[in-house]
């Protein structure tokens, strides 16, 4: 290469880099035509001149990690208690669709005339089993429904004394409220 061919790359490499240089400039000034600087950025300082105002940003954020923790354990609580209310319904309405399909079959037995119905006294029983199955998985489900709302109330209380919960929550009704 000969030295111009040099010279011409230095040039060029040198003037690529000054505009990058004033390019990507860091600055929170902008200056404008009027000769006047105008603030585009404030940086936060790192560290707070006095103690005090340092003191209560740490205090501020301490409180928000306490009520971000809280409005974790009250809401899964929540969520707790919702899915043992959901599969205390479910079993409820299992139960009672036996029952109606138990009161059905009764019914029919009923209706078919003679002393000695058509059905035998082990079907019976079995009917009868199952729906003390049923009667036993219900009152479990109720159970944990109960134990869950043990639970949620104190967190409910102090979910509404730290203002994350603004209303009464809704109601339970009374059969589930007993401990």
């Amino acid at each position: 290469m000969t030295t111009r061919a040099v010279n011409r790359k230095v040039a060029i490499s040198s003037a690529f880099f000054l505009l990058l240089g004033f390019g990507c400039r860091n600055s929170p000034y902008e200056q404008f035509a009027f000769g006047e600087p105008v603030v585009l950025r404030e940086d936060a300082p790192l560290v707070r001149e006095n103690l005090t105002d340092t003191q209560s940003i740490l205090n501020d954020s301490r409180r928000e990690v306490d009520m971000a923790r809280l409005r974790v354990e009250w809401l899964s609580a929540e969520k707790n208690l919702a899915d043992a209310q959901l599969v205390a319904a479910e079993t409820r309405e299992r139960q009672d669709g036996l029952a109606v399909k138990y009161a059905r079959f009764l019914e029919l037995d009923a209706r078919v005339p003679g002393d000695k119905g058509p059905v035998a006294p082990e079907v019976m029983s079995v009917w009868e089993n199952k729906l003390r199955q049923y009667a036993a998985q219900t009152a479990r489900s109720e159970a944990k429904v109960r134990l869950s709302l043990r639970r949620v109330k104190p967190l409910r209380q102090k979910a509404m004394v730290a203002g994350l919960l603004a209303d009464r929550p809704q109601t339970v009704p009374l059969e589930e409220n007993e401990p």
